[in-house]
């Protein structure tokens, strides 16, 4: 900050402001109207006020900075009191421990043992012996001074050897470790010969166990060992014993340490993991009075250390044990780095790493850092240094990713070798188990038999005979049919070099050269192990090599009377040893070349397999690529005047393709971004949880510019996942909504495209053709395509090419049945979205796709899946065995078909002229409401006329509502009128007469139609008086399958009036009469009967007719 103060006009005193201020005024001057105006510049500070902000700033800079310190210090003020805490406790341990041990060393030194006498005096029952001996299984710190005083109330001379095996195989845990010296020394200073049992059952606890132990506990025979948690606690409480007193001599614990540090991690990794910690643990625990290491807090006089002599045999059995865990653990290491290059080079090759990899690099860490810890430990003890393997990790990563730089570009690497096809397989022909860094020389070396004699070769074929049948190599060989890995031949290579005598080579040999010929996948395993021990048993690959040249002679002049199977399997092996480098070039030239001197037979199928598994090798082989060369043209010149059968043409291109590869150039095609980005959207981001975000980036397009590309994408389903169809067709409908045009456009594309597919029948178009059917029954589902546009298809796929339109259809061609279903499946999966017209439009295209489906020649598994569509969506259908019934089911149908349309002439009403014959039909009825006064007779006729039109009407309508029902049950419902012949003027007379009859005879159907308005008869009518002379009545009608009401006028004094007049009367006396009854009925108290209410009396029926009002009643009771 600058301050600049003036006594003048104060433009400096302003700036200085501006600068003071850390320009956030000025700047939003500036942005506001370009500069700093005078009456807005902030005011300046005086000095007494910077002065008093900077010591602010400074107060609280010193503040934090206290704060900090105080931190600090109380941080270092808990360390340091951690650090003495842990010393005190440690001290207190040390101390503690060193004062049992110098008490019990003083009793031990010169014990005063009871005699007979004064053990008589104790308690010596069995029971008691068997409580006590029980107790001293489980010694602890809390049941010590009980122990103690109930040891010496008992006499245990006769149990002692049961007492020190109890003391020695009791569990405990180092906290207790003390006090079972003292009970120890208890029982030590009280009976001579309780030492020496406890000496002998220490040492079996601690000792490792042997390996036919391990084999006869795995087999059950043997008990369960102690842990090795137990095993290094009483390895420290025979080291207490010693210091203590009560075991003398200390060679039982020398000759233990011993025994842990001799075991070999190559033979037992756990076990020697488990004897790692507890050697660790022990060097750590008496580093001060084994190892002679200067004590942490000065030793007492009376203080017992170990003699310098002793001292000098456990550091010397230490360090060389320690030397021996230096090798391990570097070669641990080697293992991981290397488990973590190889996974590094698998990523990079595969983009992702295996299970067994991953698991497998686990293991290898956990050995690893289970070995760090017991040598720092150990070494810790030894005031020893871990070997540095920390700066050979951060070279080999430096050295990672780096390329050397030679003259004329960059130098190839063993990584990007031409010899194989790609990393993988180059890691496995030459990335071999170095089996001498891992095998002791002893195992590997070879006895000289150059100058033995004859005796001396017959002991020795003995010798090797008897070791080929050794229970270890029978179990070796058994692995040897489940080697199907580079790991698992590894493993055996390794395993075998422990085994590895003469005998054991030769019956390994003979167990290679007898493998099946229908296991030849063992081949590249079995030739990486031959290549692996050739390196340490040079016997193994000459013997096998020149097995195998004999034997591809042998197979060679047998010819055709051997099976071909055998002899490919013979070139596997030698084609694979080829590539391991077992078998010169000069030999497997020679074998090709007796391949080419007999090209025919099986010679062909032999070269040929030679040529797939090590054709390439060769090819690019710097010794034998141009030989290779040659052959290879001569291979094809033999091709051309070689009378071959397809099969063997096929193999010979597949043989010269393997070793020469065709050089393709793959042209990526450029599109423009907005193509890229709608390719991106329609076939990677497309799903059900993403379809409303691509539809509104899609909407963010310029429609215009890209309506036709979307589309053709869209379509282009086949391109996709088949479970994005249905997302496509919801992409579509979603679309449809912003830009009407496209869902027409996206059908009538798919319907071109099907139609397209019928005609073309491309073998390259099945899958296309089976997306569109699926897309087109969810464009179906929703509603973007019709139910009558589905069924078109459904028909057009099954008849064009029958119909005069120009389409192949092979009979062994299944690929419309495929369509049919997929369509079917798509559209009407489940008969509850259909309405029963489209039903029985489905049925009766099912009888003619079965039909069709019997002139194709199928699988079983098409044939199930048309049956099972046919059934699903109509379980009544009949299924035909054969076309001809088949057929016969369908002329049936058409047949039925065309009866029902001879029987009728079908015309199509159109709605105008049916409202026109209506309101001709209401206007006739008005003007004869009119006329009815003047013309009575006339209007009485009229009405007549009128109503037996209406009847002749209504069962017109009637027979076109049951013809349309039973056979013409459509979408659309087509109206017909069948032709009805005029009566003749004497035919309607007679009618008049006979209607006349028959209102003027039966007024009892004047009661039923009377009461037809409450009843649910077919006709009804109701009266209803005029002022004229008239009655009019409602009728009730049909008209094309709808009720309709007609006015029927009727004279009053004709005899049907007269008679329903009549009986309205005596149905209203007779309500009357029930309404009283009822009504002084309710005035009687309940307990009371009720009085005898007569039932209504409507006489007998009468002749054509019947009592419809009884009927009702009857019915009403029965409700």
């Amino acid at each position: 900050t600058t301050t600049t103060t003036t006594t003048g006009d104060g433009r400096k005193d302003k700036a200085a402001r501006g600068t003071s201020m850390g320009g956030k005024a000025h700047e939003k001057g500036k942005g506001r109207g370009g500069s700093v105006s005078a009456s807005n510049a902030p005011r300046a500070l005086t000095e007494e006020e910077k002065a008093a902000e900077v010591a602010r700033l400074k107060a609280r800079e010193d503040e934090a900075r206290a704060k900090r310190e105080a931190e600090e210090r109380a941080r270092v003020e808990a360390e340091r009191r951690a650090r003495e805490e842990e010393a005190e406790s440690r001290r207190v341990e040390i101390a503690r421990a060193r004062e049992v041990r110098r008490r019990a060393r003083e009793g031990n030194a010169s014990p005063s043992r009871p005699d007979e006498g004064a053990l008589k005096m104790r308690d010596s029952s069995i029971k008691k012996n068997t409580t006590v001996i029980k107790k001293l299984r489980t010694i602890t710190e809390e049941n010590r001074a009980a122990l103690k005083q109930e040891l010496s109330k008992v006499n245990v001379s006769k149990y002692v050897t049961e007492a020190s095996v109890a003391c020695a195989e009791g569990k405990m845990k180092s906290s207790d470790i003390y006090a079972a010296v003292e009970v120890i020394s208890l029982m030590h200073q009280t009976y001579v010969d309780f030492t020496p049992p406890l000496i002998a059952a220490l040492s079996a606890v601690v000792l490792p166990p042997k390996p036919e132990t391990l084999l006869k506990l795995a087999e059950g025979e043997a008990e369960n060992l102690p842990s090795p948690l137990q095993r290094r606690i009483k390895l420290r409480l025979f080291m207490e014993l010693h210091l203590a007193g009560v075991c003398r001599d200390v060679n039982p614990v020398l000759e233990a340490v011993k025994e842990l540090a001799r075991l070999e991690y190559k033979t037992a990794p756990e076990l020697f993991q488990h004897s790692l910690s507890t050697l660790s643990s022990f060097a750590k625990t008496f580093a001060v009075e084994m190892l002679g290491v200067a004590p942490e807090f000065e030793l007492q006089a009376d203080d017992y250390i170990l003699p310098p002599d002793s001292q000098k045999e456990f550091k010397a059995v230490l360090n060389a044990y320690c030397d021996r865990l230096f090798l391990i653990l570097i070669e641990a290491f080697n293992a991981v780095t290397s488990q973590e290059r190889e996974m590094a080079r698998l990523l990079e090759r595969t983009g992702a790493i295996s299970e067994a990899a991953s698991l497998e690099f686990a293991a290898l860490t956990k050995v690893f850092d289970g070995l760090l810890k017991g040598a720092s430990a150990l070494t810790e003890a030894l005031e020893r240094e871990l070997p540095e393997m920390r700066k050979k990790q951060e070279e080999k990563v430096s050295s990672a990713g780096t390329m050397e730089l030679h003259r004329g570009g960059v130098a190839r690497t063993s990584a990007s070798s031409d010899l194989w096809e790609d990393d993988e397989q180059q890691h496995f022909y030459e990335t071999l188990a170095d089996l001498r860094a891992s095998i002791p020389a002893v195992l590997l070396t070879e006895k000289d038999i150059t100058n033995e004699t004859d005796a001396e070769r017959v002991q020795r074929e003995r010798e090797e005979e008897v070791e080929g049948r050794s229970a270890k190599l029978e179990g070796l060989l058994m692995r040897l049919s489940d080697c199907f890995s580079k790991d698992k031949a590894d493993a055996i290579c390794t395993d075998f070099c422990y085994i590895a005598a003469r005998g054991g080579r030769k019956r390994l040999t003979r167990e290679f050269l007898r493998v099946h010929r229908s296991e030849t996948s063992r081949l590249p395993f079995y030739g990486r192990m031959i290549a692996t021990l050739s390196a340490v048993f040079p016997d193994i690959g000459i013997e096998i090599s020149q097995a195998l040249k004999d034997e591809f002679d042998f197979l060679a002049k047998k010819g055709k009377r051997v099976h071909v199977e055998d002899r490919l399997k013979n070139i596997k092996f030698i084609g694979e040893l080829v590539k391991f480098g077992i078998i010169m070039d000069a030999d497997i030239f020679s074998v090709i070349k007796v391949l080419l001197d007999d090209f025919r037979g099986d010679n062909v199928d032999v070269l040929c397999c030679l040529f797939d598994v090590a054709g390439f090798y060769l090819t690019r082989l710097p010794t034998s690529a141009k030989r290779m060369k040659s052959i290879l043209d001569i291979f094809l010149r033999l091709k051309a005047v070689s009378d071959l059968d397809p099969r063997q043409c096929a193999l010979l291109d597949g043989a010269y393709f393997t070793c020469r590869p065709a050089q393709t150039v793959i042209v990526r095609k450029i599109r423009p971004p907005l193509h890229e980005y709608i390719r991106h959207l329609v076939y990677s981001q497309l799903s059900k949880s993403s379809l409303e975000k691509v539809v509104l980036q899609l909407r963010k397009l310029p429609w215009e510019e890209n309506e036709a590309y979307l589309l053709k994408r869209l379509l282009k389903v086949c391109k996709g996942k088949y479970a994005s169809v249905p997302h496509v067709a919801s992409l579509i409908s979603k679309l449809s909504k912003f830009y009407p045009t496209l869902a027409v456009r996206a059908l009538d594309a798919v319907l071109e495209d099907i139609q397209f597919g019928l005609e073309q029948n491309e073998m390259w178009m099945h899958q296309r053709r089976v997306a569109n059917m699926r897309l087109l029954g969810f464009l179906y589902k929703e509603r973007i395509a019709s139910f009558r546009e589905i069924l078109d298809t459904l028909y057009l796929i099954i008849s064009i090419g029958y119909d005069g339109r120009k389409a192949s259809d092979n009979p062994k061609d299944t690929i419309r049945l495929r369509m049919v279903c997929t369509l079917l499946e798509t559209c009407f999966r489940g008969r509850g979205s259909m309405s029963y017209s489209q039903r029985k439009e489905i049925d009766k295209f099912l009888l003619f796709f079965q039909r069709y489906s019997l002139t194709k020649d199928v699988a079983l598994d098409i044939s199930n899946d048309v049956m099972e569509v046919m059934l699903t969506l109509n379980s009544r259908l009949v299924v035909c065995e054969t076309y001809e019934e088949a057929d016969a089911e369908c002329k049936k149908f058409i047949d039925k078909a065309k009866g029902i349309s001879t029987e009728m002439d079908s015309v199509v009403e159109e709605e105008e002229e049916e409202e026109e014959e209506d309101d001709d039909e209401d206007d006739d009825d008005d003007e004869e409401d009119k006329d009815e006064d003047i013309e009575m007779d006339d209007g009485a006729s009229s009405t007549q006329e009128d109503s037996s039109s209406v009847d002749d009407k209504m069962e017109i309508d009637e027979t076109e509502h049951l013809v349309s029902a039973d056979d013409f049950k459509q979408d659309q419902e087509v109206k017909v009128r069948m032709k009805v012949a005029h009566a003749s003027k004497q035919e309607e007379r007679d009618f008049e007469r006979e209607m006349n009859n028959f209102l003027g005879g039966a007024p009892t159907l004047g009661v039923s139609m009377l009461s037809g308005g409450r009843s649910q008869s077919a006709v009804g009518v109701k009266a209803k008086m005029n002022s004229n002379a008239t009655i009019a009545f409602k009728m009730l009608v049909k008209n094309q399958g709808k009720q309709a009401t007609r006015e029927l006028h009727v004279p009053d004094g004709a005899e049907f009036v007269a008679n329903v007049k009549e009986v309205m009367k005596a149905e209203e006396a007779e309500l009357a009469e029930v309404r009283r009854r009822v009504l002084n009925s309710a005035m009687y108290d309940d307990d009371a009967p009720p009085p005898n209410i007569p039932q209504p009396k409507f006489g007998a029926p009468r002749k054509g007719g019947s009592n419809r009002r009884q009927q009702g009643l009857n019915i009403t009771g029965r409700l």
